[in-house]
């Protein structure tokens, strides 16, 4: 399978946040990998799709669950390390304590919300369903 001309150029379009979930046959720990924290940083996000299509028919073979996750898509779509701020530094505790109190807070007509702090708190939604 040959990538997508866009992704050679380094552009991530339409990337879901779970790229893809394989879950053993047999109870285990879940294992969450993320690609593209960074969106000028595509080779994550192409190793991730290898690792599930390596992955796809061996569940009898595996324990536990692998999930992929992709970081900063609004960044990866645009090919920029990101939009307002780098999210690499944003998983501290107290970055991420209140997230949601500050995010529904900076939400206004004049003031729309920062793509990152959305970002950040997709992120942190997924990675806990997960």
């Amino acid at each position: 399978m040959s990538p997508d001309p866009g992704v050679l150029r380094g552009r991530l379009p339409g990337l879901e946040r779970v790229l893809g979930r394989v879950s053993g046959a047999a109870p285990g720990p879940t294992l969450i990998s993320l690609g593209g924290l960074h969106g000028n940083e595509p080779a994550g996000i192409l190793a991730l799709l290898g690792v599930l299509r390596s992955l796809e028919g061996r569940e009898a073979h595996l324990s536990g669950d692998f999930v992929a996750l992709s970081g900063n898509r609004g960044a990866l779509e645009q090919n920029r390390r990101f939009l307002s701020k780098d999210l690499n530094r944003a998983w501290v505790p107290d970055r991420l304590h209140g997230l949601q109190d500050a995010e529904d807070a900076s939400v206004s007509p004049s003031r729309p919300p920062d793509p990152e702090d959305r970002e950040r708190t997709e992120l942190l939604s997924a990675v806990r369903e997960a």
